[in-house]
């Protein structure tokens, strides 16, 4: 589903240097862009931050073992839309 040329190493060493809070998260999170993340724009994930950010209480946190679970689910691309739709 991923078909966009995404440097994922850059990405990780770019995240890496904002020295984020669960930085020990970031390679769950990259999988679970990987495989769901929607291409190179990455809209699915995008999508699923804006809604994130509109049902979540402030300051909660999506555990990067939970994205790992999720994207290590094998669904057909989709199914996948639809349950991010």
């Amino acid at each position: 589903m991923n078909k966009g040329t995404v440097d994922w190493e850059w990405v990780q060493r770019a995240v890496a240097q904002s020295q984020p809070p669960r930085l020990a998260d970031l390679p769950m999170h990259i999988k679970f862009a990987k495989k769901w993340g929607g291409g190179d724009n990455q809209m699915f994930v995008r999508e699923l931050v804006e809604y994130l950010k509109l049902k979540m209480p402030t300051g909660r946190i999506v555990s990067g073992h939970f994205l790992k679970t999720c994207a290590s689910v094998n669904l057909p691309p989709n199914v996948c839309y639809v349950c991010m739709s």
